[in-house]
């Protein structure tokens, strides 16, 4: 039965109901401990990591809900395949409501006539559209007899649920006071799990009888390919940056150092999304390990999307510091905490992503016995002992071991070597495995043909 419903249900959305399961479930769970445990919540700092853990959440499950429709849209054909595709597109367009509230939150908040006035319409909306997409999906899954008719109502039902308007959202709910925090905890589970649960009941009787993936082995390639460039360009870029930013800093250029501050992380989040686009298309080569190298990229995209939030409040933080702007201390704490919010959760989440592509890796070189399946755990060994190692080092200088300048610099130096000995790793293995299934599978090779002089 495993089989079958892996068979049946993109890995994509596979891997939105492990994380629906995992995640919100934790994420419900702390929040109802914080709310308990702290009087003063929204003063200690605690709430900013709640709140970046969603923010990083929302959009991961909304672009695994986007691919894994699109996938089962192309394996459907006729009226079946025309409402998929426009349930995909609901789901692609619904990406845009996190990332605005991403940019609210963290880069720019304005009057609160204009915020209040998005926040209403944008539920609305959004209710409107999901509420679409359930209606598409639901006229496919219902021309399935009894059993669709039965999810494809449950479908309906648990999206008005996921995605409520006001008046429905204080039906579901009990009042926010003290006595209801772990009531509220337990329907919000229960709420996230009957949405994941109706939507993969309804793939999976849509995939179990659609035309199974065609595959597509130089997906794998190029996919690894893409992904060992943007390892390698990531490695490149932080040494450019740690070259300037020491240039900055002998020289006394507040100039150049802003530069850096704002350049910087622009490339490295390009670097990243291309990174994490490379284990998408290897994910939809359908064949080889794809559950893994979807997993891979789900989770490199949370901690992507931590990384830039954090990122972000930094800077504004810095910025203000340095232009000693009027920012009111209330924002000017919040974003200090949300910049120094799950200080190894973030990087733990990352290391566990490229974790499972290495092992997805690994899976692919053991299906062809030309190929040493052994260099990946190699890689996974140097990418846990950097990762961890520059963790305990990180951790060990906060806690005011370091007392000069000098022990400062080589403690920095040593952090960075350990995180680029981690990533080039990776790299080398991704490259090295994409290389070698061009030379053993000439079909991935473009056709040569003879030209006359």
């Amino acid at each position: 039965m495993l089989t079958r419903v892996r068979a049946a249900i993109p890995p994509a959305l596979l891997v939105m109901i492990i994380l629906t399961m995992t995640t919100e479930v934790a994420s419900a769970l702390y929040q109802a401990h914080v709310l308990t445990s702290d009087r003063e919540v929204l003063h200690a700092g605690r709430w900013e990591a709640v709140t970046l853990a969603t923010m990083a959440s929302w959009f991961t499950l909304t672009l695994l809900v986007f691919a894994g429709l699109r996938e089962l849209a192309a394996r459907l054909r006729g009226t079946d395949r025309t409402l998929v595709t426009l349930a995909a597109v609901v789901a692609g367009l619904a990406m845009l409501r996190p990332l605005i509230s991403l940019y609210l939150e963290y880069v720019d908040m304005p009057g609160y006539r204009w915020t209040h006035s998005y926040h209403l319409w944008s539920a609305r909306i959004s209710f409107g559209l999901w509420l679409g997409a359930a209606g598409c999906l639901a006229a496919v899954v219902g021309r399935r007899g009894p059993r669709g008719v039965a999810i494809a109502v449950a479908l309906v039902v648990t999206t008005v649920i996921m995605h409520p308007l006001r008046t429905i959202s204080g039906w579901m709910m009990f009042d926010y006071g003290p006595a209801h925090v772990w009531a509220n905890a337990a329907l919000s589970i229960a709420y996230d799990l009957a949405g994941a649960a109706a939507l993969g009941a309804t793939v999976f009787v849509l995939g179990d009888r659609a035309s199974p993936p065609q595959p597509a082995p130089d997906r794998i390639v190029h996919g690894l390919e893409r992904t060992g460039a943007a390892l390698v360009a990531r490695v490149v870029i932080a040494l450019g940056a740690a070259a300037f930013t020491v240039m900055a800093v002998g020289a006394r250029s507040p100039g150049l150092l802003k530069l850096m501050v704002t350049v910087v992380p622009v490339a490295l989040l390009a670097a990243m999304i291309a990174q994490i686009s490379g284990m998408f298309a290897a994910g939809a080569a359908g064949t080889g390990p794809r559950l893994r190298f979807v997993g891979a990229a789900a989770l490199s995209t949370w901690a992507l999307v931590a990384t830039s939030c954090q990122a972000v409040a930094a800077f504004r933080v810095a910025r203000d510091a340095w232009s000693r702007g009027s920012m009111d201390s209330w924002d000017r704490q919040r974003l200090a905490a949300t910049a120094t919010a799950w200080p190894y959760l973030v990087p733990l989440v990352g290391m566990v992503g490229l974790l499972l592509l290495l092992s997805a890796v690994a899976s692919v070189r053991r299906a062809r016995p030309s190929l040493d399946a052994s260099a990946p755990a190699l890689a996974g060994v140097w990418l846990v002992t950097g990762t961890m190692g520059a963790l305990l080092l990180q951790r060990w200088a906060l806690s005011g071991h370091v007392r000069g300048i000098g022990e400062f610099m080589m403690l920095t130096i040593v952090v960075a070597v350990a995180n680029i000995v981690a990533t080039v790793a990776v790299a080398r293995a991704c490259h090295k495995t994409a290389w070698a299934l061009m030379l053993d599978e000439p079909s991935a090779l473009p056709t040569a043909r003879a030209l006359e002089p």
